[in-house]
């Protein structure tokens, strides 16, 4: 007989992210959840702040502005916006500033946990990937490793790589999702789709793939898809002045796709 895989959530309280938990708890036994607090807006302000050093201040204030604007700008889905608290109410709970955090660390190795699954959540690191006897699994929404990084649904946009929108459910390792990759589809692109129904299909596309994924793990059935010969590309935090170029990216996918 199989042993179930004894499985802690991470991942944000954002609307999104509470449906992914709700999905995942329906179907698998969820031993345990990570709440990683939301940045406010002081504090998303302040770490654009910091990133002026690195990129410089045009570039700061370019993506700035693009963040809080974004849900003007793209839309803002329906789908996400209400969830059922019910199925999360026996489950324990713990809140974090930060998933390396060590009550993080101890919440896991209290529940004994063999696999943490993470949706949206800060990058991790070494000490508690470590931690997991059957590793850390990524749901992100974008095609790996050609979109690794933020916001891949719009950059496939820009692009105009309409076959390469998706998910992907990888193994975490030191990279940016560069992990093996175990389970990964495309979602289906048609003519009357916009930013949010896009983001909607991959949403429901990558929490399918995770339950697989996590039956995978569960049943020691775990292959590695190889996508070493592709290329690979991290993408970061876009900015206003990409808005003109995804606006041409959505024009192309209309007149090109399907109804």
């Amino acid at each position: 007989m199989t042993k179930k895989l004894r499985i802690v959530l991470a991942t944000s309280s954002y609307p999104s992210a509470m449906y992914f938990v709700e999905s995942v708890c329906r179907e698998k036994n969820v031993a345990g959840i990570i709440f990683e607090e939301k940045r406010g807006r002081k504090e998303s302000i302040l770490r654009v702040l910091k990133r002026t050093r690195k990129l410089g201040l045009l570039k700061a204030i370019d993506e700035l502005i693009f963040y809080f604007s974004k849900r003007f700008l793209l839309g803002k889905g329906k789908a996400f916006s209400k969830t059922n608290d019910a199925y999360i109410d026996n489950i324990p709970i713990c809140y974090v500033k930060n998933i390396n955090d060590t009550e993080a660390k101890n919440f896991i190795r209290k529940l004994k946990a063999d696999v943490l699954v993470v949706y949206g959540v800060s990058i991790l690191k070494d000490e508690i990937i470590s931690i997991l006897p059957k590793g850390v699994l990524n749901m992100h929404p974008g095609i790996t490793p050609e979109y690794r990084g933020l916001d891949p649904l719009f950059w496939s946009i820009i692009n105009k790589d309409f076959d390469k929108i998706g998910a992907t459910i990888h193994f975490i390792d030191k990279g940016v999702d560069t992990g093996p990759v175990i389970v990964q589809n495309t979602i289906d692109v048609r003519r009357n789709d916009s930013y949010a129904t896009l983001f909607e299909k991959v949403l429901k596309e990558g929490i399918n793939s995770m339950i697989a994924a996590l039956t995978l793990v569960e049943n020691d059935a775990v292959k590695i898809i190889n996508r070493q010969k592709s290329s690979s590309r991290l993408y970061t935090r876009p900015g206003i002045s990409n808005y003109l170029a995804y606006r041409k990216g959505m024009k192309t996918l209309r007149e090109s796709r399907n109804l």
